[in-house]
């Protein structure tokens, strides 16, 4: 873990070049965020540059432990629809719990300025990825059917970032309700397996293995995710 003064200016620049960008951002600015002078960010930064690329390698480590935990689930002895099941109830749990609208508008910044970092964006959706391998396999063994298993991945995360975004925003609250994440993860959960249906009968699905949700629940208190009130 950093240092608490390094930390802080790392908390700082990631709001920083949230909210303005890599282009936009000022190491004034920042000192300010961070409530230390310009020297003690030159003395753990050099440049705006290296300062920017320990945000987006914090980024990544938090993306990476995530996939981890997903590389676990996809390689465990259950049906391939139960493991798929698993990541979703993960996935959407961890996004409600979690959701990082920093990371989201450091990654519309990227995409904007074309930068350095643009890579960024793929990394984010690697997990995702893994996602489309596995309803690859079900369609291997007749559980699932689909010509178009990256679509289907996609309309899930759409779906679900998509709600995050909008309701984070105070005009948009009005329109969408607030659903809890266990309501949300029943609604895409329903949506997914129904477009995987065989012959419109949608695959039976186990509960998920109490160890597994014990897995998945130490994974988000480890990483310090707070479970918003009213969660089960």
């Amino acid at each position: 873990m950093e240092p608490g003064t390094k930390r802080q200016i790392l908390n700082a620049a990631k709001d920083e070049f949230a909210r303005v960008g890599f282009s936009g951002a000022r190491m004034d600015s920042i000192a300010k965020r961070a409530g230390v002078n310009k020297a003690m960010i030159h003395y753990y930064f050099s440049t705006k540059e290296q300062l920017y690329e320990s945000v987006i390698e914090r980024l990544s480590e938090e993306i990476h432990a995530s996939d981890s935990l997903v590389d676990s689930i996809i390689q465990m002895d259950l049906p391939v629809q139960d493991r798929l099941n698993a990541i979703l109830y993960f996935f959407v749990k961890q996004h409600f719990q979690c959701f990082d609208e920093d990371m989201i508008r450091i990654i519309h910044w990227e995409k904007l300025e074309k930068g350095t970092f643009s890579s960024f964006p793929a990394r984010l959706m690697m997990g995702m990825g893994k996602l489309t391998i596995l309803i690859k396999e079900g369609i291997a063994k007749n559980v699932f059917e689909t010509r178009y298993p990256e679509l289907v991945v996609m309309q899930f995360v759409s779906g679900l970032l998509f709600y995050l975004n909008t309701t984070s925003t105070a005009s948009i609250k009005h329109v969408l309700p607030e659903y809890q994440w266990d309501a949300f993860y029943e609604f895409l959960k329903t949506s997914v397996f129904k477009m995987l249906a065989v012959a419109e009968k949608v695959p039976e699905l186990s509960p998920i293995p109490e160890g597994l949700i014990q897995m998945i629940d130490q994974f988000l208190s480890q990483n310090k995710i707070e479970i918003p009130e009213g969660s089960p």
